[in-house]
């Protein structure tokens, strides 16, 4: 959409666009009455004449705005402008991980083990709360506030979303963005659950402790997603010898191939990052300003960062992809088993 600043969409003075991605674009904006800054999401024009993504959105955008979190990005509420749905959404005034990883290069392990454990409490908390799967884990998707929060976006409307995406029914397919998507969510498994939230967490966290992909930059999706299926975790250890072994450990068994040889449950990936997090060095004083601090019980930022005062919106750096199973995207399990009969990739 075009030409939105100046506009009042709903409650909202449209500002500026921050953005634009593969799940549409993202405004600053201003709620007057309330006198508080938010993002206004516009989801693509064309997905308005899906009857079955309309009824899901709505259904589930109410849900997200009844979801509450300290390491959410919080949903106030949704609409439609014109033939266009969007929803109304915190404004994380920072940056989010890709743009810090661009910065930087890699993150001190303490720093990256803080991100991770914060997203990790979210998931949890959309999980137990509504068995929400956020299925679209990446650095883009994390957001460093100049508070010192960490804050994980679209959790709550990924679902309805990835089912748009892939052109398919709620019976199968997913999606996911190929660096970081799950081996299951690649073979369009039907039964994907909060584990494949927890690989795609886990190949972040390996991102961000080594400043490396784990299948490499280079090839094409259909190619990076076939390595998520088929090729080895990635060893962090051959990467980063220096890696501390514990943190090794918890980085190789979130990225195993098999949801049974992952963590089963939140409660032990977040006490095992806590743990280890007690365990590394603080950051070296003079990058302090970066990091945020968390407490494993209640999420509470203790130190406040000094960022460069901008609006984060994720970026399109890893747009998603349609990668699983079904009539709509059924070609590129072909091309990936390299057949042309269908065959799927289990």
């Amino acid at each position: 959409m075009a030409g939105l600043e100046g506009q009042k969409i709903g409650d909202c003075e449209i500002i500026a666009k921050l953005g634009q991605g593969g799940m549409g674009a993202v405004y600053k904006a201003r709620q007057p009455e309330l006198d508080r800054l938010v993002a206004v999401k516009f989801l693509p024009r064309d997905w308005s004449d899906d009857s079955d993504f309309v009824a899901r959105f709505k259904r589930e955008a109410a849900s997200a705005a009844r979801l509450n979190h300290p390491n959410m990005v919080q949903v106030y509420t949704a609409g439609k402008h014109e033939d266009t749905y969007y929803f109304v959404m915190e404004f994380v005034d920072g940056e989010d991980v890709q743009q810090r990883l661009d910065r930087k290069g890699r993150l001190h392990p303490a720093e990256a083990v803080t991100i991770a454990l914060c997203v990790a409490q979210a998931l949890d908390y959309g999980w137990k709360r509504a068995k929400l799967i956020h299925r679209d884990i990446k650095p883009d998707n994390i957001y460093l506030s100049n508070n010192g929060e960490v804050k994980l976006g679209d959790l709550g409307l990924a679902k309805s979303v990835s089912s748009t995406l892939t052109g398919l029914t709620p019976f199968g397919g997913s999606m996911g963005t190929p660096h970081f998507v799950s081996p299951e969510q690649a073979r369009g498994n039907r039964d994907v659950d909060f584990r494949a939230d927890i690989y795609s967490l886990g190949c972040t966290l390996y991102y961000m402790l080594t400043g490396q992909l784990p299948y490499g930059r280079d090839g094409d999706a259909l190619a990076i997603v076939h390595k998520h299926v088929y090729e080895p975790p990635p060893a962090i250890l051959k990467v980063w010898p220096d890696c501390p072994p514990a943190l090794a450990a918890l980085v190789t068994r979130m990225v195993e191939k098999k949801p049974e040889d992952r963590y089963q449950n939140y409660d032990e990936v977040t006490a095992e990052m806590q743990c280890i997090l007690d365990s590394l060095p603080p950051v070296p004083s003079a990058a302090v300003t970066d990091v945020p601090s968390v407490s494993a019980r209640s999420s509470a930022v203790r130190h406040v960062p000094t960022l460069p005062a901008e609006s984060v919106a994720g970026h399109p750096r890893f747009p998603p992809v349609a990668v699983g199973g079904g009539t709509g995207v059924k070609f590129l399990q072909d091309q990936i088993n390299g057949a042309r009969d269908g065959v799927s990739l289990v």
